[in-house]
């Protein structure tokens, strides 16, 4: 019983760690690149998202 509830567990775990994989790899490789792309990319970032706030309130 004991090895079949962990079993299961590590199963649905392994499950909904691949399904946030799928759907997050586009949101984490742009922070992997901020990482690795020095300061430059991290001070284009947020001008790009104040663009885009600004835009959303208009």
């Amino acid at each position: 019983m004991i090895i079949r509830l962990t079993i299961a567990i590590i199963h649905s775990i392994v499950s909904r760690i691949m399904l946030l994989f799928q759907f997050d790899y586009l949101i984490k490789s742009p922070f992997v690149s901020m990482l690795f792309g020095g300061y430059t990319a991290s001070l284009q970032k947020p001008r790009l998202e104040g663009r885009e706030s600004i835009a959303d309130e208009e």
